[in-house]
């Protein structure tokens, strides 16, 4: 997708999923966004790296704009697409969001084969630092991806 109809439609609506606080990194990510020089808002958390929220926001959300947006971690960059670990076994979902309208079958394709390059741990840790799994479900209603 293009990086201008993304910067359009998170405009739109106000980068929602951006302010559920920061996301996960491997110490890969972390690096390519050291690298290009952007601040370190890092914390090691679990084997994994967070960011450390910004009164609830990603710190590198920028006037409802991703300001790493071009070396930001595998989780932004799948995004509206996201894996569950269930037993085990991925499960994908699509989650709604205004981005999600735009998804194709091609991006879902590329957006599962990038997540698959990340372990298993890095979302078992994600989804259970979310307060309330119900929560995220509610705001965001995923559907499975077969």
């Amino acid at each position: 997708m293009k990086q201008g109809v993304v910067k359009e439609i998170c405009l739109k609506c106000r980068a929602r999923c951006c302010k559920f606080g920061g996301v996960f990194y491997t110490q890969e990510e972390k690096e390519r966004v050291l690298k290009a020089g952007f601040k370190n808002h890092f914390i090691d958390y679990r084997g994994f790296f967070a960011t450390k929220p910004n009164q609830g926001n990603c710190p590198y959300l920028e006037n409802n704009l991703c300001s790493i947006h071009e070396v930001g971690p595998t989780f932004c960059r799948i995004w509206s697409v996201f894996p569950k670990i269930s037993n085990g076994k991925r499960e994908y979902f699509l989650f709604s969001c205004p981005l999600s309208k735009r998804v194709d079958s091609e991006f879902i394709k590329k957006a599962i084969k990038l997540a698959d390059k990340l372990p298993n741990k890095i979302f078992e840790v994600c989804w259970e630092s979310v307060p309330k799994e119900g929560d995220l479900f509610e705001i965001f209603k995923p559907k499975e991806l077969k």
